[in-house]
């Protein structure tokens, strides 16, 4: 188990069954997110709420930019800016006019694997 295991809650009273029948308990955090999005991008350049807003849309599997902007009480230039943000590191697909974007990840598990993912390949791309 390495350093972002301590980010991870597991609970054994909100087990659910995946396709495979396992028992999927993993819950990614706001700070985990923030430390794999630090890994990707520099802090300065991305909005304080986008963790929090990852979470949300791959939680509820919706890609809307007026759904971010009832949840978080922000503006729509705000809400469109983060929305950008996370079109940009794959998480949702690109605005189709007024239709809520797709979301790309389904689930807390594949984000962090998406994340991680994100990662590696900018840090090849360093060298």
């Amino acid at each position: 188990m390495g350093f972002l295991s301590n980010f991870f809650s597991f609970d054994n009273s909100n087990k659910t069954k995946t396709k495979d029948n396992q028992d999927s308990t993993l819950a990614i955090s706001v700070e985990t997110i923030h430390v794999l999005l630090n890994q990707i991008i520099s802090k300065d350049k991305y909005d304080s709420l986008l963790p929090e807003i990852i979470l949300f849309i791959v939680n509820n599997q919706t890609g809307s930019t007026s759904a971010v902007q009832r949840q978080y009480s922000i503006g729509y230039n705000r809400a469109g800016k983060i929305m950008d943000q996370i079109e940009k590191i794959g998480i949702i697909g690109p605005q189709e006019g007024a239709m809520p974007r797709n979301v790309l990840v389904k689930d807390e598990k594949e984000l962090y694997s998406h994340l991680k993912h994100q990662e590696i390949i900018k840090n090849k791309t360093k060298l």
